[in-house]
């Protein structure tokens, strides 16, 4: 059995932990010098484990509930999403790396490069490439990822440097079309002096030629009539890259005094369900697209991300469910380094390949046996985290669609590293790598997103713990060691978010003790307060 241990007053406290089989519980023995109880518990749930926390401190057995849980995740070999926020830079492919050192050399986090990258690799993918799950359930390789920090963070040069590619393209196509529209109205010239010279006999008049269509990777109105349009043109698919996201979410129901159903067909969109978008001046003909395609990435400030979110009644209606949301709160600006370079040529490279795949038909890959196992328990590590009573609304939202999230990130991570390689992306499968790379890529998302949305609200096992000002109320102690005994007045000069009455102060001291950050002590002589005594 794995054996953890943890001073805890006179004796340690020791926690044995029975072989872990799948998903199923395991046995465990927790012991204080004798042995305190046995019993099994969820591996995955930490939330569960709280019961038995408490009942040890009921008993007087141990003097910290967190301790508990802290000791028993480790035993168990739980990783906290909440305590591991690192973006895992080794779930991604080598290729998106090489652009993340781009931003390491201006001192910027890498986040800022490889999410942009990967919604980019996303538009440059398209259409054609789809990955089967199973039954009639398939996943094509678009994401929507959305990165919220604060204003000289960093964000625009990532976005730059990983859509440098894509932009060239798409001026490319642009400049093509205006050949085309110059030729084409050239000849429309030529046909219509023929037809004024037409004599008895002549050949029947030429057809009047069909007008160019607009060729566009890149989606920059998104009012729906003029993207339904664009989409229609280029059934290949299309990204929206918007330094400046709030312009996007802004400009849904533009029309109808704000009641159009804009924000409804974009969730259609990213279900690849088929939109009918009525044209303004020519209702008899509306735009339909059939297997519509719309990468999307967008950075916002993150004072700006609860305007953009709205109201209660548009929050759950499912749009940012369909969202990798990431905000990014502790930016720190690292050291810069001697690599000078603007773009990176190998991901610029990797891009054009991408945007070299047919479209018509689709290659659809499937997952190897191993990777349909390992997904199909992710899926179901998913589904309980889902039934789960206390999971507020907006989290059911969006890890109802977790599963599709981590299928379209295991597929979009596969085809990049084949890029330029068809012979492998027709031959290789989707393995076990790519589902955990997906998956370690997804949890960062889960961890960074729930807390967000409802602080007060439990989340995802250990993320009930989670509590903004109580968090940096323990980042303030860590900083300053010296403290070892909390009063709320104390909390109160710190100067914290949230945080500007005695009652707020309560409140968070309630809240640490809860979490077992602290122990409660006992009451002062002046006043009568109660203090609270740092566990060190």
């Amino acid at each position: 059995m794995a054996d953890r241990t943890l001073k805890e007053g006179l004796d340690p406290l020791r926690i044995l932990c029975g072989p872990r089989v799948g998903s199923g519980p395991v046995e465990i023995s927790i012991r204080n010098g004798r042995e305190l109880i046995t019993t099994e518990i969820d591996p995955t749930d930490p939330g569960s484990w709280v019961d038995l926390a408490r009942s040890l401190e009921v008993a007087g057995a141990v003097t910290s509930q967190q301790a508990v849980l802290n000791l028993i995740a480790r035993a168990v070999g739980y990783r906290d999403p909440k305590s591991d926020r690192t973006f895992p830079l080794s779930s991604l492919p080598a290729v998106v790396l090489d652009l993340v050192q781009l931003g390491e050399a201006m001192g910027h986090r890498p986040e800022f490069y490889a999410l942009p990258a990967l919604a980019v690799a996303s538009g440059a993918i398209g259409r054609s490439v789809r990955v089967h799950v199973a039954g009639p359930w398939y996943e094509p390789a678009m994401l929507w990822i959305a990165v919220a920090a604060r204003v000289g963070s960093g964000k625009s040069p990532g976005l730059r440097a990983a859509s440098a590619r894509l932009r060239r393209a798409d001026m490319q196509l642009l400049e093509a079309y205006r050949r085309e529209c110059q030729q084409f109205e050239e000849d429309e010239r030529a046909r219509e002096q023929r037809k004024g010279k037409r004599y008895d006999g002549d050949p029947a008049e030429p057809a009047k030629a069909t007008p160019p269509t607009v060729p566009m990777l890149l989606a920059d109105d998104i009012t729906m009539e003029a993207l339904g349009r664009r989409m229609s043109e280029n059934p290949r698919g299309m990204a929206a890259l918007h330094d400046e996201f709030s312009e996007f979410v802004m400009g849904m129901n533009r029309y109808r005094g704000g009641r159009g159903g804009d924000r409804a067909r974009f969730s259609r969109i990213w279900g690849e369900e088929a939109i009918k978008v009525d044209r303004a001046k020519d209702l008899d003909h509306p735009i339909i697209v059939p297997h519509p395609y719309l990468a999307i990435y967008g950075a916002v400030p993150s004072k700006v991300l609860p305007a953009l979110i709205g109201q209660e009644d548009e929050a759950h209606d499912g749009f940012w469910a369909r969202f990798l949301l990431a905000v990014i709160d502790d930016v720190g600006r690292g050291e810069r380094s001697d690599d000078s370079r603007e773009s990176s040529e190998i991901w610029d490279q990797v891009i054009g390949s991408l945007l070299l795949l047919e479209h018509e038909p689709p290659l659809v890959l499937q997952m190897d046996r191993r990777a349909q196992a390992l997904f199909d328990d992710y899926d179901r590590q998913l589904q309980e985290r889902n039934s789960k009573e206390d999971l507020p609304s907006h989290a059911e939202e969006f890890v109802a669609k977790s599963a599709g999230h981590l299928a379209r990130l295991a597929l979009v991570i596969h085809v990049i590293e084949r890029a330029g390689n068809l012979p492998a992306l027709l031959r290789d499968r989707i393995d076990v790598g790519d589902v955990e790379r997906a998956w370690a890529l997804l949890s960062w998302f889960i961890a960074l997103r729930l807390p967000l949305e409802d602080p007060q609200a439990p989340g995802l096992g250990a993320e009930r713990f989670a509590d903004p000002p109580a968090d940096k109320v323990m980042a303030y102690l860590s900083r300053h060691p010296q403290i070892t005994r909390l009063t709320a007045s104390l909390l109160l000069s710190m100067r914290i978010e949230n945080i500007r009455t005695m009652e707020d102060a309560d409140r968070v001291m309630r809240r640490l003790i809860e979490r077992g950050d602290v122990l409660e002590g006992q009451p002062t002589r002046q006043g009568g307060r109660s203090i609270l005594r740092l566990d060190v």
